[in-house]
């Protein structure tokens, strides 16, 4: 079985293929942009995230992916996101 691991940094976008067994068959990476409108504000494009998302998993699973013994895909995330309350 293989998997397919993706991490979103504040940098970069890095995916993982891995087998059962811990083995990397193929990373795949893509810098992310970070804009900085005023001290202490940081923005990234949501856009620019899923690309990069959808790049490296493509990189990584067109290496040898073996669908036949893919037994599910899943999806998680967890984010730290600040909520800009106006008073």
């Amino acid at each position: 079985m293989q998997f397919v691991s993706v991490d979103v940094g504040t940098q970069s976008v890095r995916a993982a293929l891995v087998t059962e067994k811990g083995r990397f068959l193929k990373t795949a990476t893509r810098p992310l942009e970070t804009w900085n409108p005023q001290p202490g504000f940081y923005q990234q494009s949501s856009d620019q995230i899923w690309k990069a998302c959808c790049e490296v998993v493509k990189v990584s699973r067109e290496c040898a992916w073996d669908l036949t013994h893919r037994a599910s895909f899943g999806l998680g995330g967890v984010a730290q996101i600040p909520v800009v309350v106006k008073r």
